[in-house]
């Protein structure tokens, strides 16, 4: 890894350790913009994409010198999810508030609709609870073994599932929650899924599951789910990861209640992080290094593509907003989650990392 891209509320950070393994800041671009999302070539590292909320889709191809804007007059100028093929990473997936998803072949110069999205979100009249936000596609995976696999994050939507590259699409709306915010494959196995949620009371079903489950698990490809967090203490989560080499060990972030319910309550989010090691069956909150209150929550996870065994996770995202944050915070583990440091810089509220 040779540097750390942070998209914030206020533009995008880079970041790097200097020759004495202090953290510096790089460079500052696209200031004044809300970037909600990054994702990095994974062949070339000189390679990101920036999405932004209000501001559309930026690449670079020089690791941050300068940006380029794409897509423009095409793409929504929400872009709320990004995905690049890890087989073919010059196709790369962006997923839209209002609800749809576009595709490009050439790095995103040029752009498809894949049409049977916004079709589907018409259909089953996807909403959003607060008014100033449409619904949306929250979070975009892609198979790693089989790229025409893929499967996103809609809110509020619940999980939808192609294996035709976007030909045709099937929702499941339950029993998950149908405010999923994150979604992401098995790398050892596409018949594995995961999704985090709001674990709250967004289920179609007159007679809904418990609440309070904010993680699910499908072992048959996403046809069909189960709950993997009946026994978590917090109900709300954004970020769920799976390591890249030991896909037994996940992550995810959690905190107690749904944003709006953190303003009253004197710990704030009361945000963790938890681990499990044997594919969901227990889980381990990871507390060496985090503040305790935790008052902010984990907003992304992403591993050391070189070393992943070295794990980055952040802290913002929409719900610092609620009990007005101001700052958003990088914790760094070198032993996959056992023990945390939290590096020397402040940022405004982060929702996402880049380690290339």
């Amino acid at each position: 890894m040779e540097a750390i891209f942070v998209g914030t509320l206020n533009g995008i950070f880079k970041i790097s350790r200097a020759a004495n393994a202090s953290w510096q800041v790089e460079s500052k671009n696209l200031a004044g913009m809300e970037v909600n999302v990054l994702a990095g070539h994974p062949k070339r590292r000189e390679i990101v994409y920036a999405g932004i909320r209000g501001g559309g889709l930026f690449r670079t191809d020089d690791m941050g010198k300068s940006w380029r804007r794409l897509g423009e007059k095409v793409l929504s100028d929400k872009i709320r999810a990004l995905a690049l093929d890890p087989s073919q990473p010059e196709t790369v997936y962006v997923g839209t508030e209002p609800p749809a998803l576009w595709r490009s072949g050439d790095g995103g110069n040029n752009w498809e609709e894949i049409v049977g999205v916004g079709r589907l979100a018409n259909e089953r009249q996807w909403t959003y609870p607060v008014p100033v936000i449409q619904p949306h596609i929250r979070s975009i995976a892609i198979d790693p073994g089989n790229s025409r696999k893929l499967c996103l994050a809609a809110q509020v939507g619940g999980v939808l599932l192609s294996e035709d590259s976007g030909e045709s699409w099937n929702d499941v709306r339950y029993p998950i929650d149908l405010d999923v915010h994150s979604v992401t494959f098995d790398p050892a196995d596409g018949a594995i899924l995961y999704a985090a949620t709001g674990g709250g009371e967004n289920y179609p079903d007159p007679t809904p599951p418990p609440k309070g489950r904010p993680l699910y698990c499908s072992r048959d490809g996403g046809k069909s789910w189960k709950s993997i967090s009946d026994k978590f203490q917090r109900t709300y989560s954004v970020p769920v990861r799976v390591h890249p080499v030991h896909s037994q060990t996940l992550f995810i972030g959690v905190a107690e209640e749904p944003p709006p319910l953190w303003l009253n309550r004197s710990t704030k989010a009361n945000g963790a992080l938890m681990r499990s090691s044997d594919g969901g069956a227990t889980w381990q909150q990871l507390a060496g290094g985090f503040p305790s209150p935790f008052e902010s929550m984990v907003e992304c996870i992403e591993f050391d593509p070189e070393a992943p065994d070295h794990v980055f996770v952040a802290t913002g995202g929409e719900g610092a907003r609620y009990i007005k944050l101001d700052k958003g915070e990088i914790f760094h583990s070198s032993d996959c989650g056992d023990n945390w440091q939290k590096l020397p810089l402040v940022f405004p509220i982060i929702y996402a990392l880049a380690l290339q």
